[in-house]
């Protein structure tokens, strides 16, 4: 009962009115994946990724559907929407080998910098959320 009336404030606080029209949503879910894609660097967000996944997962199988001619909730406009931030319609083996690297790569570039502060402090005692090395430390 509290999460039905916390959202029921929340969109009425948001839209104007306690629901909101599809377009809405859509674009709720799309600044979503924009904010995700400036933090992580790219649209491959796992469906596990609470609402934002299955939203991403939808979103393909919608254009997939819009490909064949079949009906369809997605539109050109929406299309040319997720291709300027880089949305990959079909994820395979080789789009997620380039994530992988690009995670490993990311990783031995904080771990050389994790090894600067032990050559430099002879510890590596950071306090954890107080730098973007303390937060990737505290994480590992």
């Amino acid at each position: 009962l509290k999460y039905i009336k916390t959202t029921y404030i929340n969109n009425r606080e948001r839209y104007g009115r306690t629901n909101p029209t599809l377009d809405e949503m859509w674009d709720s879910k799309f600044k979503e994946l924009k904010e995700y894609k400036e933090s992580i660097g790219d649209c491959l967000v796992p469906f596990r990724c609470k609402e934002l996944g299955p939203w991403v997962q939808t979103q393909r199988r919608q254009y997939q559907l819009f490909k064949s001619g079949e009906h369809s909730n997605i539109t050109p406009e929406r299309i040319e929407k997720l291709e300027r931030i880089g949305f990959v319609w079909k994820v395979d083996a080789n789009v997620t080998t380039v994530r992988q690297r690009r995670q490993r790569e990311n990783w031995m570039k904080m771990y050389r910098v994790i090894e600067d502060y032990k050559n430099t402090n002879g510890d590596c005692k950071i306090k954890a959320h107080t730098s973007k090395l303390g937060r990737w430390v505290s994480g590992v």
